[in-house]
């Protein structure tokens, strides 16, 4: 027997009823993506369009060469948007490659084929550790079909299209079984399997890993209190798993001037709990939480979150048994067990229905989740396991077909109502494979501009105090990096704009600098240019700039204060030594090799620095002049950072490549490197009965 089919039967038992479970789940997962089953028609949901052009560019980045996937090559007129350093670049992988292997012509088929992997496989491992807790293969071939048709994994993939998070709600039942056998197991491999699939997770969908640690965290703690060994193997392979993905973890815990990462980019979701009032979590159908399609037209249609009555029946059955001190069947498990999973399912229910704001009571770090209804994916995997522990109370650990059918039967009116006809989207899938844009999402993982305005263009710099549709920003401190060398006697800020028609009296304009009023000016309504004479101005380390109006106002729709619509807002006059050669002279000297940006530029005596066309992130780049590593600067181009670059005249080859944090990309390649050796002397050479001295024997009584 070869070595491959000796370690399938080891670890994912092929047997006959396993073999049928497998069969079934397929099948059962190519049902449960009906809505979907257009190949060449999209839903209207805008994330089903965006994640396939996300899949469009992964392909590009994968035959541009880029493995890991980092950056995503087209968006930004090929500006690098590092977006898969940032955001999920393990689903968008797979997905690449199927999309270039074996469905070259339809990213969208790709995306479908990459959510029933998602299914099928969840389904397999949810029957895995139900069988091995429970016992009753009846109990566990059930709780995986509960698991795959949860409404809140169906809202994912037929109503959100949230791409990344139903492919992450597939890989938790694969690290759900594969830490509890680790846990118990004297096989170190396990251990190195779950690490595995916490890396997995944390590549796939950050939010549902950060909660998934936190809740299974709970759990290991709980079940390890008299068995502290538990506990260690848990916290080995999850320090493991997060050592093979910090080349990805890092930049994202690092990177704090990401706009996605702004103040207002994190809202209570206390806010968002009309979203999952109890009676919507404790509905049998898909109910909307609000009445009518007009109550809220930024509402997503189908998005109806709820437990699951199978889900809900199973925590009255196992609750009742233990309030009313039954004896489970001994194959069952413990009360102990049981009673964790059950503290864990009222914890969470609680959270997701967040009746009172205790969100502001913890970590704002926490408030990533921004939706509460989020925390079902959670809820779903704890309740499959106590769905597991109800049946085999009621049914016992006996296969019986006429039990099996009647299970799926009932499990089928549960959720017929969560796969829903979509409408159909207004995007073409041609018209995505041309253009593939990330969306409304796009700018998520750029650099706020506030954080850095400098040199832009000959003698001036262009400051970022405006919204993305020009309006000036009120009472906001911006501040203004500026070298002393870069000042003349003569710079003078220069605002250029028209006051609103709705302002039809003026408004006097107030400019505060380094805290203290500098200038004001009554302006009336219609055009205006104001150019202030900034001589009496410190700049040894940079000042603070902002703008104050009298008078403003709002719209039905928009909360913002505004007055003023900008159409040049610069400081100028600077020293002539410190000019900039823009991103207009530039760029059509420049080309893509690969990964790299090139460009090859005769620098005239009066430029000392360029502008180049590459997104700018600090000390995540490596930039090069005449073949030398040099230092970077960032300079402002409309509402984006790009790479500048100081410079001597002449003439010089320049090249800029995104390589995230070189010290995280060691970690993990050497952390890759010892996982892989590991496993070779433990299944070849040393640990032939995969036996640790440190590790204690199988104990399944959890």
């Amino acid at each position: 027997m070869s070595y491959l089919t000796r370690f399938l039967k080891t670890n994912f038992s092929l047997q006959l009823p396993n073999i049928a479970a497998l069969i079934f789940y397929g099948i059962f997962g190519i049902a449960l993506l009906s809505p979907l089953a257009a190949d060449s028609f999209l839903p209207k949901a805008p994330d089903f369009a965006n994640h396939t052009g996300i899949i469009v560019q992964a392909k590009m980045a994968l035959d541009e060469g880029q493995f890991p996937l980092l950056v995503a090559p087209w968006q930004f007129s090929g500006w690098r948007l590092p977006l898969f350093q940032f955001y999920s670049p393990m689903p968008y992988t797979f997905a690449a490659f199927i999309y270039k292997w074996i469905v070259p012509e339809n990213p969208y088929l790709a995306l479908k084929l990459m959510l029933w992997l998602s299914l099928t496989i969840s389904g397999i491992f949810i029957y895995k550790s139900a069988f091995w807790l429970t016992r009753s293969r009846i109990a566990a071939f059930l709780s995986g079909t509960v698991y795959m048709a949860a409404p809140y994994f169906l809202i994912n993939i037929n109503a959100r299209g949230a791409f990344t998070e139903a492919v992450a709600q597939g890989v938790l039942p694969v690290l759900l079984y594969f830490n509890l056998r680790g846990a118990t197991s004297s096989k170190l491999h396990y251990i190195l399997l779950s690490a595995i699939a916490w890396f997995v997770l944390a590549t796939t969908h950050i939010i549902t890993f950060i909660y998934f640690t936190l809740f299974v965290g709970i759990l290991f703690i709980l079940i390890s209190i008299k068995k502290r060994s538990r506990l260690v193997k848990f916290s080995i392979a999850f320090v493991l798993g997060c050592a093979l993905s910090l080349y990805f973890l890092a930049p994202v815990a690092l990177a704090n001037d990401l706009q996605i990462k702004s103040i207002d980019a994190l809202n209570n979701p206390y806010d968002r709990n009309w979203l999952t009032p109890i009676e919507t979590l404790l509905s049998p159908t898909s109910v909307s939480p609000v009445p009518g399609p007009m109550a809220d037209p930024m509402q997503t249609a189908n998005l109806n979150p709820a437990v699951g009555w199978p889900i809900l029946l199973a925590v009255g059955v196992v609750a009742y048994y233990l309030l009313s001190q039954l004896p489970l069947p001994y194959k069952v498990g413990t009360y102990r067990l049981v009673f964790h999973l059950l503290f864990l399912f009222g914890l969470v229910f609680f959270m997701t229905w967040s009746p009172v704001d205790f969100w502001s009571f913890l970590p704002r770090q926490l408030w990533v989740i921004q939706f509460p209804y989020r925390l079902l994916a959670q809820i779903t995997w704890i309740g499959s396991m106590l769905f597991a522990y109800a049946v085999a109370i009621m049914v016992g650990t006996h296969f019986n077909i006429r039990s099996a059918v009647i299970g799926l039967l009932l499990i089928q009116l549960s959720f017929n109502s969560y796969l829903p006809t979509p409408l159909r989207s207004e995007k073409e899938l041609n018209t995505i494979i041309h253009n593939p844009d990330v969306g409304y999402g796009s700018g998520a993982y750029l650099i706020s501009p506030e954080r850095y305005p400098s040199a832009t263009s000959y003698g001036s710099i262009e400051l970022p105090a405006t919204y993305t549709d020009g309006w000036l920003m009120q009472d906001y401190d911006f501040h203004v990096h500026l070298h002393p060398s870069m000042i003349s006697p003569k710079s003078t800020l220069h605002l250029e704009g028209i006051v609103a028609s709705e302002l039809s009296d003026g408004t006097t304009l107030s400019i505060f600098i380094s805290g203290r009023k500098y200038a004001q000016k009554m302006l009336e309504s219609g055009p205006f240019v104001w150019n202030l004479d900034l001589k009496d101005v410190s700049y040894k380390k940079g000042f603070s700039l902002k703008f104050i109006s009298s008078n403003t106002f709002t719209t039905p729709t928009d909360k913002r204060d505004l007055a003023i619509s900008v159409q040049s807002l610069l400081v100028q006059n600077l020293n002539r030594n410190a000019n900039t050669l823009p991103l207009k002279d530039t760029e059509s000297r420049c080309s893509r090799k690969g990964v790299e940006t090139y460009c090859a530029l005769s620098i005239p005596p009066t430029v000392s620095v360029v502008q180049l066309p590459a997104l700018f992130y600090p000390n995540l780049l490596d930039v090069r002049v005449d073949g030398i590593r040099v230092a970077y600067l960032p300079l402002v181009h409309r509402q984006y950072l790009l790479v500048g670059v100081p410079i001597q005249p002449g003439f010089h080859n320049i090249s800029v490549k995104f390589t995230g944090l070189s010290w995280a990309r060691w970690v993990s390649l050497v952390s890759w490197i010892g996982l892989i050796l590991t496993w070779f002397l433990n299944h070849f050479f040393i640990f032939k009965r995969n036996n640790l001295s440190w590790i204690n024997r199988p104990n399944k009584n959890l």
